[in-house]
């Protein structure tokens, strides 16, 4: 996890760059032309609802405040009649472009700050390119183009506005997860990492490490499950797993059963790797098949009451 003050510069990256698209789509020919036309009688129009003297505001014509009231006979009657619509009176002057700008400015911060939010609680240091920006540019998606879709279901906005700005939103989005995901930028950087996927390491060196900072690490405790060095068959009762002998104590009796892969089934050994490639040695008193391989440092074979010292 990544705390949201430290990706101050892709918030702020994001917010420019998404401004500068906004202008260059906006410069396109023809790409927006068509999302609204003209009122036929335009002047007239005007004059009406200038008599009218309207506030800068939300409007909707027929209009209904109750449901009561958009039931009602003349309701219906308008709403057949028609037009219906709504319409938003702003207001009068020239557009305020440097305003707008600036609002669109602080829009775009916000949603980078909601994208940086998300993105910092689900994705952590090191996280690789393609994830970052996967998460990145779709809560940005959501931002710029989900949003745009209220209004093409409630207030009867085109296709085709609904359409084109949705794919201006897509290239928003797209400038947004980029600029989030380039190690360069955003202090979620990449790399290859060996511990739960947050610890860093060199890129090309197995086991091996380097400086950096290391987020969340985590070592998690389980059980761990090997297959022993030597298979036995049958029933044992041990003691301890490694005992001290003296030299000249006597093997008494016979081992039951068998017992499979052993180093040396009849020396008294020092621990040691052994020399030779295990086999099957029987242990039967004086009808021993022999020791299938010495360890090192081997001491001596000690059945049958004789004493037989290997150097």
């Amino acid at each position: 996890m990544v705390g949201l003050s430290a990706l101050w510069m892709p918030i702020l990256v994001s917010a420019v760059l998404v401004l500068i698209a906004l202008a260059i789509i906006h410069m396109l020919p023809g790409w927006h032309k068509s999302d609204m036309a003209a009122v036929p009688g335009e002047d007239t129009v005007m004059e009406t609802l200038r008599a009218l003297n309207l506030q800068p505001g939300e409007y909707r014509f027929p209009y209904g405040n109750t449901t009561k009231e958009m039931e009602a006979p003349v309701f219906v009657e308008k709403t057949k009649a028609g037009p219906v619509g709504t319409m938003t009176i702003r207001p009068s002057g020239e557009l305020p472009f440097g305003k707008m700008m600036g609002q669109w400015f602080v829009y775009s911060l916000l949603v980078a700050v909601l994208v940086g939010y998300i993105t910092s609680r689900t994705r952590g240091p090191g996280a690789p390119f393609l994830e970052v920006f996967r998460v990145s540019a779709t809560v940005a998606f959501c931002c710029y183009v989900v949003a745009l879709w209220q209004s093409w279901i409630w207030w009867g906005k085109s296709t085709r506005f609904t359409l084109t700005y949705s794919v201006d939103g897509v290239a928003y989005a797209l400038v947004t997860g980029a600029t989030f995901a380039l190690p360069g930028v955003a202090v979620v950087r990449h790399g290859p990492w060996s511990i739960d996927d947050e610890q860093r390491r060199a890129g090309r060196a197995r086991g091996s490490v380097c400086l950096g900072t290391i987020g969340h690490l985590v070592a998690h405790a389980g059980t761990k499950v090997e297959s022993p060095a030597v298979t036995k068959l049958g029933l044992e009762l041990t003691g301890e797993a490694e005992q001290d002998v003296s030299l000249l104590a006597p093997v008494i009796g016979a081992v039951a059963w068998r017992v499979l892969h052993h180093a040396n089934a009849d020396g008294t050994e020092l621990p040691g790797a052994p020399q030779g490639r295990a086999g099957l040695a029987g242990v039967f008193g004086g009808r021993d098949c022999g020791p299938v391989g010495g360890a090192e440092w081997n001491l001596g074979n000690l059945h049958n009451d004789h004493v037989m010292v290997d150097a």
